[in-house]
């Protein structure tokens, strides 16, 4: 291949690489696990790992890629192949699953899945046509090089707020801790409040509330001994019909509790939870982008979880 070929065919490989750190830049610095494609979230939770690590990794692998493909072309340009097709493939299926959204760029930035498979496609040919594996060898890497890879590594843990933990059990309501301990401090939300906060609660069955999440984001001596709780979203079809449905069924014995979700973007204008029974009405921080799919009933019963389900309809 003459010279003039092997700078084309680094030029390309380059181009490629700048175009994938520009999503995971904005991964890094706006993105949440919610924007992660559903076949991986489906594929972390099998192996057991948890959204906001799957984010992490996910950033610290596309950064590593990128910037291998820009510094060592001869060496980057089998791993940035592979995180192509490997998109191809992600895409794919979110283009089959009719998604609105790759998440590509995060949730701040929309882009159809069949337009970044077009981008993705044309960028996959352009490096594949020009023969990256041709390219002579560069220079051994050095300290430099590197302590740059470790720090695009490093990079999600350092930047990416980090997330805010299950609160400790608490005495179950005011008044209740021992003589010979101080009172509990009053209740409060998380200072500073994370960027993201995924919401599990099928694992809060068998607590009491003051020990799950719940006690992080409302505050749990205000809540009801039994409550049945809904958690939604003002803009989600499946919370629509869920809550049209309690609306219409009988009252239960114990009160509701509508816990809702602020998402960016939400107004009046969008908003399609209008039917929905009586109830007590908890808005969630708007700061805080929660990852969890709506709807989800939670029952308490004596301030202890006793069941949780989800009420999507596939």
């Amino acid at each position: 291949m003459p010279p003039r070929m092997h700078k084309h065919a680094a030029t390309f490989l380059r181009l490629a690489a700048l175009w994938l750190l520009t999503g995971a830049l904005f991964k890094l610095l706006l993105g949440s696990p919610k924007d992660l494609p559903p076949s991986v979230i489906s594929f972390a939770k099998d192996i057991g790992l948890s959204l906001d690590l799957t984010l992490r990794l996910a950033v610290a692998i596309e950064l590593v890629i990128g910037l291998l493909a820009i510094l060592r072309p001869k060496l980057g340009w089998l791993p940035i192949t592979l995180q192509f097709v490997v998109f191809e493939a992600i895409l794919l299926q979110m283009v089959l699953g009719g998604d609105a959204s790759c998440g590509c760029f995060g949730s701040q930035v929309t882009v159809p899945p069949t337009v970044m498979l077009a981008i993705d496609s044309a960028v996959l040919l352009g490096v594949l046509f020009a023969k990256p594996w041709r390219l002579p060898s560069g220079p051994s890497p050095g300290i430099p090089f590197a302590l740059t890879l470790i720090l695009c590594c490093a990079a999600p843990w350092l930047v990416i707020p980090p997330t805010v933990d299950l609160p400790a059990a608490l005495p179950a309501g005011p008044g209740t801790a021992p003589t010979d301990q101080e009172p509990p401090p009053g209740w409060s939300l998380p200072d500073p409040l994370p960027r993201y906060a995924e919401l599990s609660p099928d694992s809060w069955i068998g607590q009491p509330v003051h020990a799950t999440q719940l006690a992080l984001w409302t505050d749990p001596d205000q809540l009801p001994l039994d409550a049945h709780i809904v958690i939604y979203r003002t803009t989600c079809e499946h919370c629509q019909e869920h809550l049209e449905e309690l609306a219409l069924a009988p009252q239960p014995p114990m009160p509701y509790i509508l816990l809702r979700i602020i998402e960016k973007g939400d107004s009046e204008d969008n908003r399609l939870t209008h039917v929905m029974p009586e109830g007590i009405h908890i808005e969630l921080p708007a700061a805080v982008e929660f990852v969890i799919e709506t709807p989800w009933d939670v029952i308490m019963e004596e301030w202890t979880v006793t069941g949780a389900n989800s009420g999507r309809q596939e």
